[in-house]
């Protein structure tokens, strides 16, 4: 399993499903760990748990059992944070189409 190493921030905490125009790229094999995913996003480690459970954030993937690992792809984390993109402050406003994709 390849881990990111990422320095960089995104700040604020942010919620929202996946839309439907919503571009995955490829998976590339690179995981995050909730921390590093923590870090990239500028939240707690709690948020990304709370998120989990009432199914927000970046889809994740969870080995098996009670205690088992969690880890992000990197390609899920991508498509997670366009579907978050907006073009107003208020949340009325369309959402930003990918690049690429029709207006």
């Amino acid at each position: 399993m390849i881990i990111e190493q990422s320095t960089g921030g995104y700040a604020g905490a942010m919620t929202g499903e996946y839309p439907d125009h919503a571009a995955v790229p490829p998976d590339d094999g690179v995981r995050l760990t909730t921390g590093q995913l923590a870090r990239r996003l500028g939240v707690q480690k709690g948020t990304l748990r709370n998120w989990r459970m009432k199914g927000k954030g970046p889809r994740y993937i969870k080995a098996e059992g009670k205690f088992g690992a969690v880890a992000y792809r990197r390609c899920d984390v991508a498509a997670w944070e366009d579907a978050q993109s907006r073009n107003r402050t208020d949340g009325e406003g369309p959402r930003r189409q990918p690049a690429g994709e029709p207006a």
